[in-house]
């Protein structure tokens, strides 16, 4: 995470982390499919932030497949704040 993303703060602002989260959800929808077809985002559910995420964090942000029918994809994305040595 890096200073120019921060916010009022001094944390990283919570749309850098969701826009993050957004293109990785897309990305695991396109390689879901395939890459035939362009994904379209029809709906973001749940968007919660547990803990402030300081400047210079390390993120890991994992997504998967989580249900299908069709043409729609369920894609979950998870964001991890790492800790050095825990």
């Amino acid at each position: 995470m890096h200073a120019q993303d921060r916010n009022v703060h001094g944390k990283v602002f919570g749309g850098y982390i969701m826009r993050e989260a957004f293109e990785l959800g897309w990305l695991c929808a396109y390689e879901h499919v395939q890459q035939k077809a362009f994904p379209q985002i029809i709906h973001i559910d749940d968007v919660n932030f547990l803990v402030p995420v300081d400047v210079g964090s390390i993120m890991k942000f994992v997504s998967h497949v989580t249900f299908t029918e069709g043409s729609i994809v369920h894609v979950v994305v998870n964001a991890f704040k790492l800790i050095p040595n825990g």
